[in-house]
């Protein structure tokens, strides 16, 4: 038979009476929580809401493993094979970067260039403060750095540069000479200040960039100093010579104007202080209500002033693909403009309007 004498585990009295003091109080062993395997988690489990824990996920079922994965999109596959070639190309550019026979820093007391070929680049030395060749390249190893590539670098410096601007390197003639004088740097830097805020900074790379370094600008340099002197750059020329709609000039692109002869650019200029004369925040025209706004001679001269600067400036493909030659097949149509037509004198659009006037 059991023992009765023998002492009882103490029990928990009803509730509202106290526990005795020298009756301990029973230890109550929890199950560590199963999310953050905190072993005292039970003690915040009161002001927690239990929904928002995070669950375990379960486990997938077996069926789900056949189910065959969706293909990643063009655009994904596109990114995936950019991000490859960049890995490689680094891993590329600095094992070029550890081999001393692709480029060398020389200073003045410089007197063994050991490089097969060596070139530099005007990019380099218009960019620097005194005019001076600092670094000199591997031919070789310049070609292998723009392989298969539309933006040039300079490999070291950073620079956007050009493969014209790459002259082999005598060191007779090149080292520790001076190769842009100051006067050409000055005229270099203002050059550069004044496209890059006039036409942009892209377009000022891929157009201008060349010419400037070698002194050879373009005829239209002419008219870009009037945009920025009138109206600070191309996109305010379009929105207030032109009357171009601000909700479409994001889609919009700079014509090659760099590729218009002497003949255009005194045009345009003929033209655009024609048009500034009579212009007074008249809508631009366009192909819907070119026939609303045309009610005088001057109004038709407008029309015209403006599409010519239009398809010299910004003819875009989608946007403005028309010209004075369609606009003015468009004004005939027209019972109540075509007789306004006669009275104009467009002799300076002989060539446009060949057959027609």
């Amino acid at each position: 038979m059991p023992n009765n004498n023998s002492p009882r585990t103490p029990v928990r009295p009803p509730r509202g009476i106290a526990l005795p003091q020298d009756v301990p109080r029973r230890r109550v062993d929890r199950t560590p929580d199963p999310v953050n395997n905190l072993e005292n988690n039970n003690v915040f489990r009161r002001a927690l809401n239990f929904n928002n824990i995070p669950m375990t996920p379960p486990p997938q079922s077996s069926t789900n493993n056949n189910r065959p994965l969706l293909s990643p999109s063009p655009r994904t596959k596109k990114k995936r094979l950019e991000q490859v070639k960049a890995t490689n190309y680094l891993a590329k550019y600095k094992h070029m970067l550890n081999n001393n026979k692709n480029y060398n820093t020389i200073n003045k007391n410089t007197k063994n260039f050991n490089i097969e070929k060596p070139v530099f680049l005007l990019s380099d030395v218009y960019e620097s403060r005194d005019g001076k060749v600092k670094i000199i390249y591997s031919e070789k190893y310049l070609e292998s750095a723009w392989k298969n590539r539309t933006i040039f670098k300079s490999p070291i410096t950073g620079v956007r540069t050009d493969e014209e601007l790459m002259v082999r390197f005598n060191p007779r003639l090149h080292h520790n000479k001076v190769i842009a004088t100051p006067n050409q740097l000055a005229k270099y830097k203002d050059n550069k200040d004044l496209l890059i805020k006039t036409v942009g900074e892209e377009i000022f790379i891929e157009r201008f960039l060349v010419p400037v370094i070698k002194d050879k600008l373009p005829y239209v340099m002419k008219f870009i100093k009037i945009i920025n002197k009138n109206h600070v750059d191309f996109s305010h020329f379009v929105v207030e010579a032109l009357d171009v709609s601000q909700r479409i000039l994001g889609r919009l692109h700079l014509a090659n104007i760099d590729k218009l002869t002497k003949k255009e650019v005194d045009k345009c200029i003929k033209v655009y202080n024609k048009l500034m004369k009579q212009l007074r925040h008249f809508p631009m025209p366009n192909q819907r209500n070119v026939t609303t706004h045309i009610n005088t001679i001057n109004d038709m001269y407008k029309v015209i002033y403006a599409t010519y600067l239009i398809s010299k400036t910004i003819h875009e493909r989608g946007v403005y693909n028309w010209s004075l030659r369609k606009l003015y097949n468009n004004i005939m149509k027209e019972e109540h403009l075509k007789n306004i037509l006669p009275m104009l004198n467009l002799s300076n659009f002989k060539n446009e309007l060949k057959n027609l006037i």
